[in-house]
C-alpha cells in the first residue's frame, strides 16, 4: 500500500506548515521528516497498538494512522500547545478517532505502562538516552517494531544502535537518515 497522491500532497503541505511553526515558535518541536517511512512500516506490519513518544505537530501520528486503519496510536508530548495543533491536524485528516494525545513526560507515562503493551513504538523526542530507550523497549511486545529517530543528535546513539543491531535483541534491522528500526525478538 502506498500513500495516495492526495495524501502525499497533504502530508507535504502539513510538513511545510509544521516547519513554519517550528521556525516561529523556536520551541524545539521539529517535525519528523521521514513520515513516508512510518507510513510504509505500518502498512507492511499492520500493528494494532502504537506508542509515539514525541507528538510534534501531529505529522508522524497522522502518517502512522494512514498506514493502517486498524492501528490505534497513543502519542505523548509535554507541550499542551503542540498537542492542540496535533489534534486539529488529525481532525483535518480524518484520523482523530484513532489517535489518543496525552500530555505527559515520556518517563512518567512509561512508569505506569505494562510490559509488552505495544506492537510498535516510535521515538521522536529530542535525543534518546539509553535509559529511555530501554523503557520504550520494555513496553514493546515480542515481534513488535521499534523505530527510533534523532540518533544523529546527541544521546546514546552508539549504545542504542549496537543493541538494535545485535541478533539476540532484534531482527530486520534498518537505518535511514538518523532513524533506525528493528523487530524485537
Amino acid at each position: 500500500m502506498d500513500l495516495t497522491p492526495i495524501q502525499r500532497r497533504q502530508l507535504t503541505t502539513l510538513f511545510a506548515q509544521s516547519m513554519k511553526r517550528f521556525e516561529k515558535a523556536k520551541n524545539g518541536t521539529y517535525p519528523y521528516e521521514d513520515y513516508e517511512l512510518l507510513f510504509e512500516l505500518v502498512a507492511k506490519y499492520r500493528p494494532h497498538s502504537i506508542l509515539e513518544a514525541g507528538t510534534g505537530y501531529g505529522l508522524s501520528s497522522i502518517a502512522l494512522a494512514l498506514g493502517s486503519t486498524r492501528s490505534r496510536i497513543i502519542s505523548l508530548d509535554k507541550n499542551h500547545e503542540v498537542l492542540e495543533v496535533a489534534r486539529s491536524n488529525a481532525r483535518e485528516f480524518g484520523v482523530f478517532d484513532r489517535i489518543g494525545y496525552v500530555q505527559t513526560t515520556f518517563l512518567d507515562y512509561l512508569q505506569n505502562t505494562s510490559d509488552g503493551q505495544f506492537d510498535m513504538v516510535f521515538f521522536d523526542g529530542f535525543a534518546p538516552g539509553l535509559t529511555l530507550f530501554l523503557e520504550l523497549e520494555r513496553v514493546l511486545k515480542r515481534g513488535g517494531i521499534m523505530i527510533c529517530a534523532n540518533l544523529q543528535l546527541r544521546g546514546d546513539r552508539r549504545k542504542i544502535t549496537q543493541r538494535m543491531n545485535e541478533d539476540k535483541y532484534y531482527s530486520g534491522f534498518g537505518e535511514s537518515n538518523g532513524t533506525i528500526w528493528g523487530i524485537k525478538k
